[in-house]
């Protein structure tokens, strides 16, 4: 049986079959959630390669008579989904993570741009040899808050990442397209938050991951005026409370951990005002 003819043909197509699929396996997929702003996901893709390695997807939230994504490339590796009505900003991140098919799983908003110090190609071979489940972008140390530029240097970001709480207090990772997730350890985005779902997104990985790389990736900003913060206005700090008490609920945070957190928007609050008014 083992010598028959068919059986070493149907064997010798299988292995070449499996060397195939290893070769051309999809190590990073890159979900791209957009709402009206086009230019913003060509600047990404524009960053990017059509390779097999990478699948880029793009999910358009579309508002009823409006009309979609046009000119971008015809690359093998782009799919490209219409959503109308709109799902939401947060399903609709979530939706881009569910459809990910790669070993890595990178959600990049349409504000920011991707870069690669040493090159995509070093890039990706790191993640196909790295055995972390977690990888954080390092930050532009660039500001003019005090606060900011301690939290952003690499020895304190490595310190905290040890107290996982620490991130509900004070963002030391930026946006949620500043973190790569091992498909196999991702977790969907809450959808009952609006204003802290980045960071409850983040508190949830550090707390259950294996920490995690400061690695060779980084992210740019891009200002527009279409953010989560500016379609909440001055429902912010309503918002805000309402939800420090329903994550403390969620994950079972003590109630001095939740005071120091009311505290902290409390006064976040009053200095934005003041600087307002003056």
């Amino acid at each position: 049986m083992g010598n028959h003819p068919l059986h070493a043909f149907s064997t010798q197509a299988g292995i070449e079959t499996l060397m195939h699929k290893n070769k051309s396996r999809i190590i990073l997929s890159i979900g791209i959630p957009v709402y009206l702003h086009h230019c913003g996901v060509k600047r990404i893709v524009n960053a990017l390669e059509d390779r097999p390695d990478i699948e880029i997807i793009v999910s358009e939230d579309l508002p009823i008579m409006e009309s979609g994504i046009k000119g971008l490339p015809n690359w093998q590796n782009i799919t490209y989904s219409k959503n109308s009505p709109p799902l939401g900003a947060v399903p609709n991140w979530n939706y881009t993570l569910k459809s990910a098919k790669g070993e890595f799983v990178w959600v990049i908003h349409h504000d920011e741009v991707p870069n690669f110090p040493h090159g995509l190609d070093v890039f990706l071979k790191h993640l196909k040899e790295t055995n972390v489940d977690l990888l954080m972008s390092r930050l532009n140390k660039d500001s003019d808050n005090i606060l900011k530029r301690t939290v952003r240097s690499d020895l304190i970001r490595r310190t905290l990442l040890h107290f996982p709480k620490s991130i509900l207090l004070q963002n030391y990772i930026g946006s949620p397209s500043n973190i790569i997730v091992r498909r196999s350890r991702l977790e969907d985005f809450d959808q009952r938050i609006q204003w802290f779902v980045d960071m409850e997104w983040f508190f949830r990985l550090i707390k259950a991951l294996k920490i995690v790389e400061l690695s060779q990736f980084g992210i740019t900003p891009i200002p527009h005026d279409k953010s989560i913060k500016a379609s909440l206005g001055e429902k912010v700090t309503e918002i805000s409370n309402l939800e420090i008490e329903y994550i403390c609920s969620k994950h079972q945070i003590g109630g001095l951990f939740r005071l120091v957190w009311l505290i902290k928007i409390f006064l976040r609050d009053n200095y934005f005002r003041m600087r307002a008014s003056a």
